[in-house]
């Protein structure tokens, strides 16, 4: 910082056996539901941030899978339609 005070970050969290437990308490119930969790027609929140965390890990495991060379034919997935 130009003041020269030191800019300190929040400690990370990694223990926790459950999402809201590893997420802190604004994160887990204004920024994700604010931002990031699926609405309804209404408007409403829909899906829950350890729903939001499945959605997310499954899209990008189908972008892994499409790239992956499958035993067959040896090619990645196509980057053309």
């Amino acid at each position: 910082m130009t003041d020269g005070t030191a800019f300190v970050l929040p400690a990370k969290r990694v223990r926790g056996d459950t999402l809201r437990e590893r997420l802190t308490e604004t994160v887990y119930e204004r920024v994700l539901p604010a931002r990031y969790l699926r609405r309804g027609p209404d408007g409403d929140v829909v899906e829950t941030p350890e729903g939001l965390f499945e959605r997310v890990a499954a899209a990008v495991a189908d972008a892994e899978r499409a790239m992956v060379p499958t035993p067959r034919d040896g090619s990645g997935g196509s980057t053309s339609r």
